[in-house]
């Protein structure tokens, strides 16, 4: 069960980056549902997950609850974001970067 939760985690950060609007879907019935380029991508997402210290990998399993907890309109906003950022010019990106840095500095602390 872990393994297939973590597996699950992996291939979600993998369509998140290569971005469900190119036209992979965000989740299979199975693994062979997947191509087997798709496979490998998540198989090496998998095993560098299981290198990350222990806290990082809980990270990583907290945000991927959070995103399945998610509206469905919720995360398509999120991917309609991504999908903009990665559309942007390299230095657009690190335009945006500096100036997220910025507001997040300027955000009260939780």
């Amino acid at each position: 069960m872990r393994l297939s939760r973590v597996a699950a985690s992996c291939l979600l950060l993998f369509f998140m980056a290569r971005g469900a609007a190119a036209g992979f879907p965000i989740f299979a019935q199975n693994w062979q549902d997947y191509s087997p380029s798709e496979r490998y991508e998540a198989l090496r997402n998998y095993r560098r997950h299981q290198k990350l210290p222990r806290e990082e990998q809980q990270e990583v399993e907290r945000r991927y609850e959070r995103w399945r907890q998610m509206e469905p309109d919720e995360r398509a906003k999120i991917q309609r974001n991504y999908e903009k950022y990665r559309s942007l010019s390299p230095s657009e990106q690190d335009q945006f970067e500096r100036k997220y840095r910025n507001w997040r500095r300027e955000q009260p602390a939780r």
